[in-house]
């Protein structure tokens, strides 16, 4: 439903962090930390986890924005109010913070598990 070219985008970017290796991968957190050795199966284990936590969030989005439009339809009475744009504004960022937070922890993932790795350079 959400498949596009920026989805697609913040895929390639999650997996750029990981540059081959020999037979494995070095994990750069956003692309600058120092690097750590990991196995092709990690690597895509955590490949596959960003993009199911990408998947659930963006559907997570979708269907609150769908309610969010519900309520305000059945709940403010008149559209042109500020107190609708208010209703409407605060419920966006009611639904995008907890997705932006969601977004920040998966993409921190690989980082938060291999943490106690040793790196093996810059």
């Amino acid at each position: 439903m959400f498949e596009n070219s920026y989805l697609e985008r913040v895929r390639q970017l999650f997996a750029a962090q990981f540059e081959a290796d020999g037979q494995g991968f070095l994990y750069r957190c956003n692309m600058k930390a120092a690097p750590i050795r990991v196995t092709a199966s990690e690597r895509d284990g955590f490949i596959a986890g960003f993009n199911r936590h990408l998947r659930y969030g963006m559907w997570a989005v979708f269907l609150g924005t769908l309610l969010l439009i519900g309520m305000v339809v059945l709940l403010v009475p008149d559209p042109d109010s500020p107190s609708a744009d208010i209703a409407l504004y605060g419920g966006l960022a009611a639904i995008m913070m907890p997705f932006l937070l969601a977004y920040h922890w998966a993409w921190k993932a690989p980082a938060r598990q291999l943490k106690t790795r040793a790196a093996i350079g810059q």
